[in-house]
């Protein structure tokens, strides 16, 4: 589902796309914003899950519809980069004129190649010389290669440049707040489910499937739009009893502290039956209040203490 998001009208769901259940997240997005260009619905940014990003995504939505694709692109996994002490791939210069790339000691690569990686993906593969190399004091930081030279492995330039500064980016707090209105469709899906059956298909097919889910989004944006009217705001994420106890552990409980454990002592009743108390909490006008349960190990049944 794609809904807007701005905060100055309803949410509404513009757009729906149902896909067979092995179609992945990466593939749809091109058809989802071919499909909003279509309807003249292109939005200026678009939040997406990890899923729906890839570089080569974020650069043709630019190029091809003036989609600015906001989501976390995936992070630098080489062991430079994971043990912040080596010489990632940020460490190089790279001079895409010349189509040479140099190292944090000034050494210039001696060759550059242009390949597909395992998933048929342009990569550019430049490599040092092994020479310069092993006589660099500073080889245990770029690389474990007992004999060979560095290596380094690029996207086409686009996309290489873009990659580099979403990653930049993405770790600051601005963009981690602009992003997370994206959390939003989370209470879209969760609202599709609990109040109109979106999980439950009512027909065989997926043609059929497909047209439950426009007349369900169709449905939704009714409602929303009569909310939008009448004024009625927009329900909060839920938490659950465990959850809101956790954030109210200062609040006072009926019976125990906060700081009491939540699986009691076993202990023997008069009978010789053996048992637990779990204290299980209760959330009673926004405070946690913990509230004793027994578990009858013999009985098999859960009775309240007290």
């Amino acid at each position: 589902m794609t809904e807007t998001c701005d905060t100055d009208s309803p949410h509404l769901i513009i757009n729906v796309e149902t896909t067979s259940a092995p179609v992945s997240d990466s593939a749809m997005t091109a058809l989802i914003h071919q499909t909003l260009a279509d309807r003249e619905l292109s939005p200026a940014t678009h939040l997406l899950d990890a899923g729906y990003v890839d570089a080569e995504i974020v650069v043709s939505s630019l190029l091809d519809h003036n989609i600015d694709v906001v989501g976390p692109v995936l992070a630098d996994t080489s062991w430079q980069a994971t043990a912040a002490e080596g010489f990632d791939i940020s460490s190089f210069k790279i001079d895409w004129k010349v189509k040479q790339a140099t190292c944090p000691q000034g050494q210039v690569t001696s060759d550059w190649a242009i390949r597909r990686d395992n998933f048929g993906n342009d990569c550019v593969d430049v490599r040092f010389d092994r020479a310069t190399c092993a006589d660099c004091f500073k080889r245990p930081q770029c690389t474990r290669s007992k004999a060979g030279p560095r290596e380094i492995m690029m996207r086409p330039q686009a996309q290489h440049k873009l990659l580099q500064t979403r990653r930049q980016q993405q770790a600051t707090d601005t963009w981690r707040a602009h992003y997370g209105k994206r959390a939003g469709i989370e209470g879209t899906l969760s609202q599709g489910i609990r109040a109109f059956g979106l999980r439950r298909c009512r027909y065989i097919g997926l043609p059929k499937t497909r047209f439950q889910h426009v007349v369900t989004a169709l449905a939704m944006n009714v409602a929303r739009i009569d909310d939008w009217l009448t004024g009625r705001s927009f329900a909060k994420t839920r938490r659950s009893a465990f959850a809101q106890m956790h954030f109210r552990l200062r609040s006072p409980c009926r019976r125990n502290s906060a700081a009491v454990s939540l699986l009691g002592a076993p202990r023997t009743d008069p009978r010789g039956r053996v048992s637990r108390t779990w204290l299980l909490p209760r959330v009673i006008d926004g405070e946690a209040h913990i509230r004793p349960w027994m578990k009858d190990t013999r009985l098999g049944k859960v009775v309240v203490v007290g």
